[in-house]
């Protein structure tokens, strides 16, 4: 057969093989193409096209070696240097991505899909920030370009702007109705904006477009997580898993739903799984660390896994001496040792306990903690304080407060639980005493929220409204511990007990822990004020929700971190009405065992 005879039949099989893929048969197009290649090698747009149908099917190595013959075939060929980015995109190659299309853009510079395609290159090679540049170019030559939208919505929610993303998915769907991953992209934006029943609303109709779609089933169950319906979130992070069974994100997902369900047992199973699927998965560990821990389960093990927060992509704060070794409670010898707060206030309190084991092995201790520790902490006995941001003198080593009890292998009978450890300024609690003074009955101190910024927040704090309902009985008067309480808020109180607002006098916690030297008992939900009581010796019930964090383990009514402290719990998640008539029966107890026996019943 002649080469013109050749030249005919490769042509006819090429457009055989072009009908074939546009009747959605990729296999059969690559297989006719192949031929008319076998027939003619001299057409680039043979190969190029023959890479097409192969990555089509998956076979993306295949399709690199196609996209290389049509370049050598010609050199220029722009779809050629866009698709083989593409390819190389698919099989990882971020750099060599990056530069095929880059070439193409080179060549054709009003082509918006190669544009897009660098801009999803590079976010995957990690350069949101440029990615973000290039999707906006594409958008500029095609302001229509739905993929372009998504695309850009995808890296700015990279760059923690989850609102900014989701305008760009709605720009998205607004051009593309049925544009399910852009539904499913929206989804967890809203998600991650705290907009959790529009999230679910997105979730839904991205199933609705593609039931398969496991990101829209990962993402259904983490906006159901934030609505409080755990259960509802378990099934959905489970069918998720049984679409892509290695997804390690839907794995933690699952054991975070298991345990807000009260299943840290459970939840471990899930974390083990997704170990054994990624043994340096950061979320994992840590969560796995977190169950432990909860279930009681203190000791090396535990701490090692609670030590892999450090390498969560939302990195904590730095020691303020990067530099130096980390304490692993090795004998000081006379050197000093530099501990640090790393996490909120009232993990600053728990763990500035062990101070005092550091000096035991002779350390000179020096504290760097925020402004609002400062004053209080300069009570922990042989401790010297240095204001967090200010200039340190020499240390030997340093170690974060939440980190001590690694460092020194606690256990459950090992807790350093002697208190007090912290005490109130003489001064301030005796002017806080004669203020007391004039008040009726038990002076309870009351700390109804915590930091509203805290990730559990909404599930610890509580309505003063319907506390207020709890403690409305004779006999007391309620010392609010609430800084920024309102006035909606004291008055509900006020319709319970006398109420004194001592919230505008607390500057820093060495003026709350003055005042509650001179109260009978402080009420909080799980803050600092909780764990600043049980620091003092003082005696605390603490009103925790279903699913408490790890330090207040399970079931019991103590806690070994804190002896005079009572633990009122959640029987079921979300059932503050219970907790309210236990709290109401035993502030009736204790307000009657004063008044009959002169003492307090803790």
């Amino acid at each position: 057969m002649s080469a013109a005879d050749n030249a005919d039949a490769a042509r006819s099989l090429h457009r055989s093989a072009l009908e074939a893929y546009r009747l959605g048969s990729p296999t059969q197009a690559a297989e006719l193409i192949s031929a008319a290649i076998a027939r003619d090698g001299t057409v680039a747009a043979y190969p190029c096209n023959l890479g097409v149908m192969l990555a089509a099917i998956g076979q993306f190595s295949e399709a690199m070696a196609a996209y290389l013959q049509a370049l050598a075939l010609a050199p220029d060929l722009v779809d050629a240097h866009h698709n083989l980015g593409n390819v190389l995109q698919a099989l990882g190659d971020h750099p060599a991505a990056i530069r095929s299309l880059k070439r193409a853009i080179i060549l054709r510079l009003d082509t918006p899909e190669a544009h897009n395609s660098l801009g999803v290159a590079l976010k995957a090679g990690g350069r949101t920030q440029q990615a973000v540049a290039w999707h906006r170019r594409a958008l500029l030559l095609k302001p229509d370009y739905a993929g372009a939208h998504s695309n850009l919505g995808v890296a700015l929610k990279a760059l923690d702007r989850p609102l900014e993303a989701s305008c760009r998915f709605r720009s998205a769907l607004s051009l593309a109705p049925d544009y399910g991953a852009a539904f499913s992209n929206l989804a967890a934006a809203l998600k991650e904006a705290g907009l959790a029943v529009p999230a679910s609303v997105a979730c839904r109709r991205a199933l609705r477009l593609d039931p398969g779609d496991f990101r829209a089933h990962n993402n259904f169950g983490g906006a159901l997580q934030q609505q409080s319906q755990p259960a509802l979130a378990g099934d959905a992070f489970r069918r998720a898993l049984s679409l892509q069974p290695d997804q390690l994100e839907a794995y933690t997902n699952l054991g975070g739903a298991l345990m807000a369900l009260g299943q840290p047992e459970r939840a471990l199973d899930v974390f083990e799984r997704c170990l054994t699927l990624a043994p340096d998965n950061a979320d994992a560990r840590w969560n796995r660390g977190l169950c432990r821990l909860l279930l009681g389960e203190l000791g090396p093990p535990a701490w090692e896994d609670y030590a892999w927060r450090w390498r969560l992509p939302a990195t904590p704060t730095a020691p303020p001496a990067a530099a130096l070794p980390a304490w692993r409670g090795e004998q000081g010898q006379g050197g000093t040792l530099l501990l640090w707060a790393e996490q909120g206030y009232g993990d600053s309190i728990q763990f500035v306990r062990y101070a005092a084991v550091a000096r035991q092995l002779g350390w000179r201790v020096l504290l760097d903690v925020p402004p609002p520790l400062s004053r209080l902490f300069r009570s922990v006995a042989g401790a010297t304080v240095a204001q967090s941001g200010t200039l340190l003198p020499r240390v030997s080593a340093q170690c974060a407060l939440p980190d001590l009890p690694g460092a020194l292998a606690t256990r459950q009978g090992t807790i350093p639980s002697k208190v007090p450890y912290l005490s109130a300024d003489p001064a301030l609690a005796g002017e806080w005493r004669h203020r007391l003074a004039a008040c009726c009955g038990l002076k309870i101190g009351l700390a109804w929220r915590g930091n509203p910024s805290h990730s559990n927040d909404r599930h610890r704090s509580l309505d003063a409204v319907a506390l207020a309902q709890a403690l409305a009985l004779p006999g007391i008067t309620l010392v609010s511990l609430q800084p920024d309480a309102s006035t909606p808020e004291l008055a509900a109180l006020r319709l319970a007990a006398p109420v004194l607002d001592a919230g505008p006098a607390l500057g820093d916690f060495a003026d709350t822990a003055a005042l509650i030297a001179g109260l009978d008992l402080v009420i909080s939900v799980d803050s600092a004020v909780c764990h600043l009581a049980g620091a003092l010796g003082h005696p605390v019930w603490t009103l925790l929700p279903f699913a408490p964090d790890w330090r207040w383990l399970r079931s019991r009514c103590d806690n070994p971190w804190y002896p005079t402290m009572r633990l009122f719990r959640q029987p079921r998640p979300g059932d503050w009405v219970s907790v309210y008539e236990a709290l109401r029966l035993a502030l009736s107890q204790l307000r009657d065992g004063i008044s009959g026996a002169g003492k307090p019943l803790y």
